[in-house]
């Protein structure tokens, strides 16, 4: 899922943003709610906290990190009409409605996260999650009547905060399965195109929510798992 709540903005050459004869904000293409899907590889590494340490005598507790790379299909639009009389499209005053049209596209995301889990089932991890994500968004946003096309767009790398949690459990002593949901936030920025008179733009903030299920080959662990109240249970 990606959400962008950025509203759009215009800028009058009489008194300023949203002055004068500007696009009223219900005539630019505001929020933008989209969705796709999400599928890559990752590689981590995981391991027990020492039971003798305090705290950690009666909660076994799984440490470690993940790093991952994903394509995306992950997209939104949206399209709305410029009122009749508005002044922004070429110039002067417009006799017939426009369009403004704003789309986002997620076009691939990494993370890269701590992990700490609670392994006190048999053969199952529930953990936590936290770290940073980066991906590469393009954005385009465009004003227009049937005379005059102003558009702009941006096909950038960014970056934010990722948190989120998920459950992973061992089906052999080599293969696990795992049900993820991570929350990202790549920031915002604004587009924005001009006739020489009016200026007008539109905010993109970048985050959503992804949930992902994934399958994991363990390297390095014993043939068989020690019991998890052992405080050995590993994943």
């Amino acid at each position: 899922m990606l959400n962008d709540s950025g509203l759009g903005n215009c800028i009058s050459p009489i008194n300023g943003l949203n002055g004068i004869g500007c696009v009223p904000q219900s005539g630019l293409a505001g929020g933008l709610n989209g969705s796709g899907f999400i599928g890559g590889v990752q590689a981590g590494l995981n391991v027990p906290v020492p039971m003798s340490l305090p705290f950690f005598a009666t909660i076994p507790t799984v440490i470690g990190f993940e790093l991952d790379m994903q394509g995306s299909t992950i997209s939104a639009g949206s399209t709305k009409a410029i009122p009749v009389g508005i002044a922004f499209v070429g110039g002067a005053l417009n006799t017939t409605p426009g369009v403004t049209t704003a789309s986002q596209q997620l076009q691939w995301l990494s993370t890269l996260r701590a992990r700490i889990g609670y392994a006190g089932f048999d053969r199952m991890l529930i953990y936590g999650t936290a770290g940073v994500a980066v991906g590469q968004v393009k954005e385009t946003f465009n004003t227009s009547s049937p005379a005059k096309v102003y558009s702009g767009s941006t096909d950038s790398v960014k970056a934010g905060p990722t948190i989120g949690g998920g459950i992973e459990y061992l089906i052999t002593d080599k293969l696990s399965i795992k049900g993820e949901g991570l929350y990202y936030d790549l920031g915002s920025d604004t587009q924005s195109v001009s006739n020489g008179l009016f200026q007008t733009g539109k905010e993109f903030r970048t985050r959503g929510a992804i949930f992902r299920l994934g399958l994991n080959y363990q390297f390095g662990f014993a043939a068989t798992p020690a019991p998890a109240a052992t405080g050995d249970h590993r994943l």
